[in-house]
């Protein structure tokens, strides 16, 4: 008796599960299909997405619940097909802003992998919506934003990419101060790739923060990654009054040609002309032989300011320099360099500099009066 109710009771579950799994057999195999998500390559991907389209009610439930996986290559996978589905509904369709507002209520249970997916999939709606995105799209990338955190390690060129968008449209102004929030952090972030990143947010002027960039360009701490550099140098070359023109000869002789390369078109923009352009690369060069040529020079160039320039080559660090000073200011023979020569005779470091400039001043018919 006890064997047969058994028996009984393992069919009568055996029945039960055979017909749960009938049951649920659309959504069971739905999620197997998001599995092979992982390993999907572009065209294989292409393929589950129109597929997908087709069990949209039920596939991107499932597809948002997938980014709680700590599964990388999963929650890449699954991403990628959500961004798909969307792209097909309409950047500006209603499912597509009911379901990025889904995205942003739930970005918190997210794994860090499924938080970058989520940014990388706002941040490419935002680029296709281009001048005009939708509120609600705009709304669910600020609320993203605030939420990341300094926990949120792992995605902060991501967010540095999203706050660059936001920030660009008058609609993300509600959301702005979590964007400048977040830049300010990446302009010193350890990674070139989100300082790069932030460099380009600040260069926005709504978010108040030019100000900051020119710190990361001066001597004592200029940036020691070359495409951090060059981001800066293409969004101050044409603000000289966050980088002024002296500053900006330095990177002439940068140690990348492309940087060499986007100083002087940003020189050439500021009206300098090509004599202009010849000196200062002499007078900013890190030889002081090269520096010590520009002296005789300048009188070459009947726009500059002579005495400007000499008085300015005067406290070069470099003695041979500063004699070449001397030696062109005594040689033109005019009165208004005799306090040129006059601090340099007694209070030069150098004593060559001091005897040469010693020397033209007893040796020239100059007027001390």
């Amino acid at each position: 008796m006890r064997r047969g109710t058994i028996i009984l009771i393992a069919v009568i579950l055996a029945l039960g599960a055979m017909g749960f799994f009938w049951w649920q057999r659309d959504r069971l195999s739905l999620w197997f299909d998001l599995r092979r998500l992982a390993d999907a390559n572009a065209e294989q991907m292409s393929v589950m997405i129109a597929e997908l389209m087709q069990r949209e009610s039920e596939a991107v439930p499932l597809l948002v619940s997938q980014l709680e996986e700590q599964d990388e290559r999963l929650t890449r996978g699954c991403g990628q097909a959500l961004l798909g589905i969307l792209r097909r509904h309409g950047v500006q369709s209603a499912r597509t802003e009911q379901v990025v507002g889904v995205l942003a209520n739930r970005f918190e249970r997210f794994s860090p992998s499924g938080q970058n997916q989520v940014l990388g999939l706002l941040t490419e709606l935002l680029q296709a919506s281009a001048e005009h995105p939708s509120k609600p799209l705009v709304d669910a990338s600020g609320q993203v934003l605030k939420k990341c955190t300094e926990d949120c390690l792992a995605q902060r060129e991501s967010m540095m990419r999203l706050a660059a968008w936001v920030a660009k449209h008058p609609q993300g102004e509600p959301w702005w101060a979590a964007c400048r929030s977040l830049t300010m952090r990446g302009l010193s972030d350890p990674n070139a790739k989100v300082r790069a990143a932030a460099v380009q947010t600040a260069l926005n002027p709504d978010l108040q923060l030019l100000e900051q960039l020119p710190k990361m360009l001066y001597a004592e701490r200029v940036e020691q990654d070359a495409e951090v550099r060059m981001f800066l140098l293409l969004g101050l070359g044409n603000k000289e009054a966050y980088l002024p023109t002296d500053q900006l000869l330095t990177y002439l002789h940068d140690p990348e040609p492309e940087i060499g390369e986007i100083a002087l078109q940003a020189l050439k923009s500021r009206g300098l002309t090509p004599e202009r352009i010849r000196l200062a690369q002499l007078v900013s060069n890190p030889d002081p032989v090269m520096r010590s040529k520009v002296p005789s020079q300048l009188l070459e160039v009947p726009e500059l300011d002579v005495g400007l320039w000499l008085e300015k080559l005067s406290h070069d660090p470099s003695p041979a320099v500063r004699a070449a000073v001397v030696r062109t200011a005594g040689e033109i023979q005019e009165a208004k360099f005799l306090r040129i020569l006059e601090r340099l005779s007694e209070k030069d470091p150098n004593p060559t500099v001091q005897q040469l400039a010693n020397f033209y001043l007893s040796n020239k018919n100059y007027d001390h009066r």
